[in-house]
C-alpha cells in the first residue's frame, strides 16, 4: 500500500510516467472507462473545495468507480469532535482509496498511520498539494511538449500557498534531474514512501496483537531492517495531558510531541516511538537481562518529559507495562500500560504496572466487560458510541476512554469484530442467505457487510461459505449484495 502525501515521494521517472498515462487517458477515454470497476473512492474534505473535490469525483466516475464522502468538516463527525484518526479508521473500511483535504499541515500524514487503504493528499494547509502539481505539470507538458529548458514564474501567496510549494519542489527536482542526468542514471531511485511508514505499520500490528505468524514476522523484519535481539522488552505509553483543544490544534501538538520524543528519549535509553492517537504514543523499550525497569527507565522518561514540557507547555505522563521476553507478546505489555494510565497524577508522572487485584482498575474492567456483553446481546440493534453510552449513563468520551484503557480494541473495532464473529458462527450453523445474516448481526446493508467481511477475513462471505462447507452456494443467495 502506497500513499501520496508529498510530490517529492515521486521520482522524476514516475512523474513522467504519470503524465504519459494521463495524456493517454485524455486521448483514449474508452480504453480506461472500466479500470476502476468495483472500486470506491472516499473524498474526505475537512475544508471547503469545489474544483479539487469535483475533479477527484469526476475522475473516479470516468474510470468506472464509485464515490462517497463529505465536502466539509461541518457535514462529518468532526463537527461532533471525532478525531481525524478515528474518521480515517472508519472510512477506510468503506472504501478502496481516500482523497483527503485538511486545513492543518501534516493531517494526511497522520491519517496514513490509521488507514487500511492508500491516502491521497488533496491539500493540507499551506504545506502540499501533490495532485494539483501533477495537473500543472500535465498542462505544461501539453502546452510546451517538454519540461526542460523552461522558465516558470509564480505569483500569489508564495509563503502559504500549498500549490506553489508542491510545484516548486517538483520543478527543482526536475531541474536537478536535468543537470545531473548521468549521475542519476547510475544511482538507484529513492523509494516512493519512506520505510519508516512501513515500520510504523508493523509496530502498530505488533501492539494490536495481530502478529502471530513468527515466520512471517521474521521475514518482515528482515525486509524492513528491524532487529529484535534484546533479552526482554517493555512497553511505555506517553500520555499528552492538557486542556481540551480543537482537533486541528491537538493534531499539531501531537505531531510535534511525538517527533521530539522520538529524537530525545533515545539519548537516555534505546527505544522506538510510534504515534497511536492524538493523546498517546507508544515506546518500545529493549531491556537487558536482570535490568530493573523502574531504576533505569524512570529517570530517562522524567528527563524527556521535562524537555517536552519546556517546548510544548504540556505535561507528558508515562505508564509502563510489564516486560515480556517474546517480542510477539509486547501487546500484553501495552495492555498493562493502558491499564496503568489510571494511576497517573501530577506528583507521579511515571507509573509502572504492578498486580493490584483490588484497585479501581478492576471496576473499570468490569464495566467494559458489561458493555461488551450488552453489545453481544444486541447486535441487531444500532450500536453507536452515543447510543450505547446513553444506555449506561456515560458520556461518549468516557466510554471511548474506558475501551481504550481496558480493552484490546477500541469501541468501533470491538463492535465490528463481534458482528463478524457472530456472522461466521451463523454461516457455520445455518443456511441463511448472506443478506439475512447481514441483517441478523446488525449491518446497515449486505453490500457493506460483504465489504467489511472481506477486509477482515480476506475473502467474501460467499467464498468463506464455499470453503467452510465445501459446497457450491448458488449465486442467488447473494442477490442482496
Amino acid at each position: 500500500m502506497e500513499h501520496l502525501i508529498d510530490i517529492m515521494q515521486l521520482s522524476t521517472q514516475e512523474i513522467d510516467e504519470l503524465v504519459s498515462t494521463a495524456t493517454d487517458i485524455i486521448e483514449n477515454p474508452a480504453k480506461y472507462a472500466h479500470k476502476c470497476d468495483g472500486r470506491i473512492l472516499a473524498t474526505l474534505f475537512f475544508e471547503p473545495s469545489t474544483r479539487t473535490r469535483l475533479s477527484f469525483e469526476s475522475a473516479m466516475l470516468s474510470l468506472g468507480g464509485k464515490v462517497l464522502g463529505f465536502s466539509s468538516a461541518n457535514s462529518s463527525s468532526a463537527a461532533k469532535g471525532e478525531s481525524v484518526s478515528d474518521t480515517i479508521r472508519t472510512v477506510s473500511c468503506y472504501s478502496d482509496i481516500i482523497a483527503m483535504r485538511h486545513p492543518k499541515e501534516g493531517a494526511p500524514l497522520v491519517a496514513t498511520k490509521r488507514s487500511m487503504v492508500p491516502i491521497i493528499n488533496a491539500g493540507d494547509g499551506g504545506h502540499n498539494h501533490p495532485t494539483q502539481t501533477l495537473t500543472d505539470l500535465l498542462t505544461i507538458h501539453k502546452e510546451k511538449g517538454r519540461f526542460d529548458g523552461l522558465t516558470i514564474g509564480l505569483c500569489g501567496d508564495l509563503k502559504f500557498g500549498r500549490t506553489v510549494h508542491s510545484l516548486v519542489a517538483a520543478a527543482l527536482d526536475k531541474a536537478r534531474t536535468v543537470v545531473e542526468k548521468e549521475r542519476r542514471l547510475q544511482e538507484p531511485s529513492a523509494p516512493a514512501v519512506s520505510m519508516d511508514s512501513y515500520r510504523d505499520r508493523l509496530f502498530l500490528q505488533l501492539y494490536s496483537g495481530s502478529l502471530t505468524d513468527r515466520a512471517r514476522f521474521d521475514r518482515q523484519c528482515t525486509e524492513l531492517d528491524l532487529h529484535f535481539d534484546a533479552p526482554q522488552y517493555g512497553e511505555a505509553l506517553g500520555s499528552v495531558q492538557g486542556p481540551e483543544q480543537a482537533t486541528d490544534q491537538l493534531l499539531t501538538l501531537s505531531t510535534g510531541v511525538t517527533r521530539m520524543a522520538a529524537e530525545t528519549l533515545p539519548k537516555y535509553h534505546p527505544c522506538r516511538i510510534t504515534g497511536m492517537d492524538l493523546r498517546h504514543f507508544s515506546v518500545l523499550l529493549p531491556l537487558q537481562e536482570g535490568e530493573d525497569p523502574e531504576a533505569t527507565l524512570a529517570p530517562a522518561l522524567q528527563a524527556t518529559g521535562q524537555i517536552l514540557y519546556n517546548y510544548f507547555s504540556s505535561h507528558i505522563y508515562w505508564a509502563v507495562g510489564r516486560p515480556v521476553k517474546d517480542i510477539l507478546q509486547v501487546a500484553q505489555s501495552q495492555k498493562d500500560a493502558f491499564a496503568t494510565l489510571q494511576l497517573l497524577r501530577s506528583d507521579a508522572p511515571v507509573v509502572f504496572y504492578h498486580e493490584r487485584p483490588n484497585t479501581p482498575l478492576d471496576h473499570r474492567a468490569q464495566v467494559v466487560a458489561q458493555v461488551q456483553q450488552y453489545i453481544r446481546e444486541h447486535l441487531a440493534e444500532r450500536l453507536t458510541l452515543n447510543e450505547v453510552a446513553a444506555v449506561f449513563n456515560f458520556s461518549p468520551n468516557y466510554l471511548s476512554q474506558l475501551f481504550a484503557q481496558n480493552s484490546e480494541s477500541g469501541f468501533v473495532e470491538f463492535v465490528t469484530a463481534t458482528r463478524i464473529a457472530a456472522a461466521k458462527e451463523t454461516m457455520a450453523s445455518t443456511d441463511m442467505k448472506i443478506y439475512e445474516i447481514s441483517n441478523e448481526v446488525g449491518f446497515e446493508s449486505a453490500f457493506y457487510f460483504s465489504k467489511v467481511f472481506k477486509k477482515l477475513e480476506g475473502v467474501s462471505p460467499r467464498e468463506y461459505i464455499q470453503r467452510m462447507k465445501g459446497s457450491y452456494v448458488d449465486a442467488k443467495d447473494d442477490a442482496g449484495i
